[in-house]
């Protein structure tokens, strides 16, 4: 694994339409199957919905567009940084 180097990455993603991805659900890019959500679900600190998820690694760069297979339909999301949400200092 050190000679050949990663394979996939974990990464934060954000759902940019109306779904709710869980874990087990496939992720697309171009098409072509490039990962799996691990968790995922509403935030209601950040009133979006958010998943945690493995994505090979040529497509782990932020701001990346993917689709998330829910019950056999593609939903649009986008990789965002982790953490999610930081506490304002005080």
């Amino acid at each position: 694994m050190k000679d050949q180097g990663l394979a996939r990455k974990i990464v934060g993603i954000e759902m940019l339409e109306k779904s709710v991805p869980r874990q087990g659900y496939p992720i697309f890019a171009d098409g072509e199957r490039i990962g799996e959500v691990t968790s995922g679900t509403f935030s209601p600190t950040l009133e979006r919905m958010i998943a945690i998820a493995y994505v090979r690694v040529d497509h782990a760069t932020e701001g990346n567009q993917l689709a998330v297979e829910i019950r056999g339909h593609q939903y649009c999301a986008q990789i965002t940084p982790m953490p999610f949400y930081k506490r304002p200092t005080t």
